[in-house]
């Protein structure tokens, strides 16, 4: 492996490292358990140390996926459609009404974990994989390294097998949002996605939204495009080196 593949490597383990600290402190600490959103009164400001070394990290390994042009795939297309349809039914059956102020606070930090996982899972491991990986490696070990991320929820509370389930969505997911961001060449529409899908999902024993059953047609969606995305995109990468 390559120095420069190291350092993204050794990069995406420290931001890991990170989350878990935050992880045992909220649990073991503040006694919130991984499904309790007051979890957000002390993550956030992990979140907030994440982001500013994902981006330190960013700019000191050259990486330039955030200044490039987006460019449209139809792949997109359903992610869309989940989304503007997450946030509709977010706005329209969710009460806002009560505790606002943890509601922004997850809001926060929800910009903050959408910026720094897609910017150091998609952005930097992703791209710098690419430099001298095949795009199917390159894509299968950066959603690698994202599902791991989401093993440390086990520190926070979660339950072993909530914990592994969502290894295996985290993973579907990485794998999708890789291929995304191989064809469009940009994240920043992969980092807006982020953010509302978890804000939509992290206060909802709150806002009681009615979105629990848009989470499982996005797995399902998940999983019927997966397979073709995949092939698709390691075809498209290979032909445009």
């Amino acid at each position: 492996m390559a120095r420069r593949e190291k350092n993204a490597v050794i990069a995406a383990i420290i931001y890991i490292g990170i989350m878990a600290v935050g992880m045992i402190t909220q649990h073991f600490i503040f006694h919130y358990n991984y499904t309790d959103p007051n979890m957000a009164k002390v993550l956030i400001y992990f979140e907030i140390i994440m982001a500013i070394f994902t981006f330190i990290v960013y700019t000191r390994m050259k990486v330039t996926i955030l200044s490039q042009k987006v460019r449209f795939t139809k792949w997109l297309i359903p992610f869309i459609i989940i989304i503007l349809t997450t946030v509709i039914m977010l706005v329209t059956t969710g009460d806002f009404s009560s505790r606002t102020s943890l509601i922004f606070t997850i809001f926060i930090m929800t910009i903050f974990v959408g910026f720094s996982e897609e910017l150091m899972f998609r952005g930097i491991l992703l791209n710098v994989l690419l430099e001298k990986r095949t795009a199917k490696f390159a894509i299968l070990f950066s959603s690698a390294l994202f599902a791991l991320l989401h093993s440390v929820n086990v520190l926070g509370g979660a339950s072993l097998i909530a914990t592994i389930i969502q290894l295996f969505a985290t993973f579907l997911f990485g794998l999708v949002f890789s291929c995304l961001a191989v064809l469009m060449k940009n994240i920043i529409p992969l980092m807006i996605y982020h953010c509302l899908w978890d804000f939509s999902l992290l206060p909802q024993s709150i806002t009681h939204a009615n979105i629990g059953w848009i989470s499982s047609i996005a797995i399902l969606v998940e999983l019927i495009v997966v397979i073709p995305l995949f092939i698709y995109t390691v075809k498209k990468f290979k032909h445009a080196k």
